[in-house]
């Protein structure tokens, strides 16, 4: 007889088993062992694929991967404004890792009438 559909009879990877690797992640960020998720892949026992393999499959692991992400770009941030990282190249940093300001990002269309346009393009 078949196995059902969708077992887990070859499941190697369990969010119990996971979770903890994560968190060991997080708190080496917070120690301020990475500066992208990249690096923090790179010092995992995960290849590349695999990490975010795991993010897709298990939400507590994407949001801890959302945390080190927010942890590297305070990092970058902090060092920035005392002056142990360049401020440019900080600011592109943290941007790159997809630090917003919300005020600019919004921006407020107003239209009015729709007129066509006559453009005359003759001298």
């Amino acid at each position: 007889m078949a196995a059902p559909k969708n077992n887990k009879y070859n499941e190697i990877y369990t969010l119990e088993k996971e979770l903890p690797i994560f968190k060991e992640l997080v708190d080496r960020a917070k120690g301020g062992e990475f500066l992208s998720i990249q690096e923090a892949v790179m010092n995992s026992p995960y290849e590349r694929g695999i990490f975010y393999y795991l993010c897709d499959r298990f939400e507590d692991l994407d949001n801890i991967k959302k945390e080190l992400n927010d942890i590297i770009i305070a990092i970058v941030n902090r060092k920035a404004i005392k002056g142990e990282y360049n401020a440019t190249a900080s600011i592109w940093r943290m941007k790159q890792l997809g630090e917003r300001d919300e005020k600019y990002q919004q921006q407020e269309v107003t239209v009015s009438e729709n007129k066509p346009i006559k453009l005359d393009f003759e001298d």
